[in-house]
């Protein structure tokens, strides 16, 4: 293997997990060769020794460190499994960034990646952390798919969680913990995001974090806008929402009829 030593800074990380969503990333090694100024994202591009190329989106995301958008694509089409031995070579330094990516079996032979890919660069969105638009000009009519496969070839969105709407729910949706990281959506810096429905339907909706209780872990939540996203799509009391995330600030909700479904009730008094 021909390392490039010029600027010969490196990391590893052994997978603890199949088909990992993100990838924390050590802490010392992102700020001093990560970092850009006040960006929050950025893209960044993994290469394997085949050429092949994959873009992938580092975020900073309160004190931790990861890559979020795109990874998920590179874990899945170079079949990286749990306790693989994964070296991270930096080529090109900020704001450019490129890495040389080896894996290591657990045998401790280097895995051959994958190859026929077109040496495609997987194209993201550029810094989500500061942009101020909602509308989503860049994105024009259709919706924005990430291109992850099933086994079949089929594509599909990545899915983060589902709930059952009770009553609570109509006023509001909790998110979970970790939506933060998973989707790579700084929700200090992004006040909303946009929600997808089966028809491609997109909707304003605000995020707003709240804790809880005193001692609980701040959460965000689909508060403005989240009522109208239901009375649009006809989601009744029993409902079951599926979230996924698709790109950027967009989700994509699909909604499955619950077997036992209550009515809407207005929230006004009479």
């Amino acid at each position: 293997m021909n390392f490039n030593k010029q600027n010969g800074a490196s990391f590893f990380k052994i997978l603890r997990m199949e088909s990992e969503v993100v990838l924390p990333l050590p802490s010392v090694f992102a700020k001093k060769h990560l970092e850009n100024g006040d960006s929050l994202t950025q893209p960044i591009v993994l290469e394997t020794i085949s050429g092949d190329k994959w873009e992938v989106k580092y975020a900073k995301i309160k004190d931790g460190y990861y890559f979020v958008d795109g990874w998920f694509d590179f874990v899945k089409q170079n079949r990286l499994e749990k306790h693989d031995f994964v070296v991270f070579w930096l080529m090109s330094p900020s704001p450019n960034v490129i890495f040389q990516v080896f894996f290591y079996a657990l045998n401790e032979c280097l895995k051959e990646p994958l190859t026929g890919l077109n040496n495609i660069i997987r194209p993201i969105a550029p810094n989500v952390g500061h942009r101020s638009d909602d509308s989503g000009a860049s994105d024009g009519n259709k919706p924005c798919m990430v291109k992850e496969t099933n086994d079949n070839g089929s594509l599909t969105n990545r899915k983060l969680f589902k709930r059952i709407v009770c009553r609570t729910y109509l006023n509001y949706m909790r998110l979970t913990e970790d939506f933060e990281t998973v989707t790579g959506i700084d929700c200090n810096v992004v006040k909303r995001v946009r929600l997808m429905n089966d028809d491609g339907k997109k909707f304003k909706v605000t995020i707003t974090t709240w804790k809880r209780g005193l001692k609980s872990v701040p959460i965000p939540h689909l508060t403005g806008g989240w009522s109208e996203f239901l009375k649009d799509n006809n989601v009744e009391i029993g409902d079951i929402c599926v979230f996924a995330h698709v790109k950027r600030k967009l989700l994509h909700v699909h909604v499955e009829k619950g077997k036992k479904r209550g009515r809407r009730t207005s929230n006004k008094s009479t």
